[in-house]
């Protein structure tokens, strides 16, 4: 794409201000030659474009990989922290079911002895009951 810059504007516009034909031409072309030396040109821009583009996708794949790796390493992780707690809950299971079992023995042999305390104070109280209808 060619670009166009008014060199003959550029030196009028000059001249209106005092400035002599000579040097507002020297500044025109002056002008010119560092205005387009710099202008970016459409090939330039595709240029930077692809360059762009292939970093970014150099990137997104390095950043795609790390994440893959990262990622690996939490599932270990957290297998490992899981199969932890699976132990965990096992071993408090075993100690659960022991101190249940425990329990329970301790709960029957307190229910045999209320029995045992209900029946002597059954036994008394029927005495007691029997000594004093002979009184009365």
């Amino acid at each position: 794409m060619t670009y166009a810059f008014d060199t003959l504007k550029f030196t009028q516009r000059l001249e209106q201000v005092g400035v002599g034909r000579e040097q507002a031409e020297a500044h025109a072309e002056l002008a010119r030659d560092m205005i387009l030396a710099d202008m970016a040109t459409k090939a330039d821009l595709l240029t930077l474009e692809a360059a762009i583009k292939s970093e970014l996708q150099s990137e997104t794949a390095g950043v795609k990989s790390e994440f893959r790796s990262e990622m690996a390493g939490f599932k270990s992780e957290l297998r490992s922290e899981l199969s932890s707690v699976k132990s965990e809950i096992g071993a408090f299971r075993a100690e659960f079911g022991s101190s249940k079992k425990e329990t329970d023995g301790a709960l029957r042999e307190l229910e045999l002895r209320m029995i045992v305390k209900l029946g002597a104070m059954i036994a008394a109280a029927v005495a007691v009951i029997a000594a004093l209808q002979k009184f009365l």
